[in-house]
């Protein structure tokens, strides 16, 4: 899931490096899991 969530980020900023994505995922990604 979480893969799959990152994908999708990562697809929308693709001008971002992956790096810096993988790291202001997790924020956003947590909320979006305990919701899930």
């Amino acid at each position: 899931m979480l893969h799959y969530f990152i994908r999708s980020v990562h697809d929308r900023h693709f001008g971002l490096p992956r790096p810096r994505v993988s790291v202001g995922i997790p924020s956003g990604v947590t909320e979006v899991e305990k919701r899930a």
